[in-house]
């Protein structure tokens, strides 16, 4: 889950830096050991921009912090909470909103998402997949459980939801 903060070598990355403002606020919700937060505090510590860095694990924030040491990256403010429900996540406003890989399995999405565009001034972003990470395992459901997989939304329904939320989503 650790990831090099100054790697030049993730087109994700590079799509969420093309995205950033001088100055900005961004709230990473479930930004894991910072994957993308730390990049993006980077990139925003010299215009005086930072990362919230909000996750439910406390030892993935604690390797967020650790990496943050080591990198000397100090724009960074870590928020042990579940998005959106828990008190400590109240609150929190930025200017982008981003969630890499969560909303998979959240049960209301709706509520999920209403938080994070309510919490959010400027953008909104959603790094997802096609299909699940763990669809990897789809074939191998049948013969160890008897029946097939349910499989979980991905970006086509997270596409659909929100066009029938009235949205009308960039998809890069």
């Amino acid at each position: 889950f650790r990831a090099d903060p100054t790697r030049t070598d993730d087109p994700i990355l590079q799509a969420l830096l093309g995205l950033v403002h001088s100055g900005d606020t961004w709230l990473d919700v479930g930004a894991g050991a910072g994957r993308f937060a730390l990049p993006l505090a980077r990139a925003l510590d010299e215009s005086g921009g930072e990362v919230i860095a909000l996750d439910v694990s406390p030892s993935m924030l604690e390797a967020l912090r650790e990496i943050a040491e080591d990198n000397a990256i100090e724009n960074i403010r870590t928020v042990e909470a579940r998005w959106p429900d828990d008190a400590a996540a109240r609150g929190l406003d930025a200017d982008v909103g981003l969630i890499a890989h969560v909303g998979y399995d959240v049960e209301d999405i709706g509520s999920f998402l209403d938080a994070l565009e309510g919490a959010s001034r400027r953008l909104c972003v959603a790094v997802l997949m096609e299909r699940v990470p763990a669809s990897a395992a789809d074939p191998f459901w049948p013969p160890v459980h008897g029946e097939a997989r349910v499989p979980l939304p991905a970006l086509p329904d997270a596409l659909e939801l929100l066009e029938a939320r009235g949205r009308r989503p960039s998809v890069n």
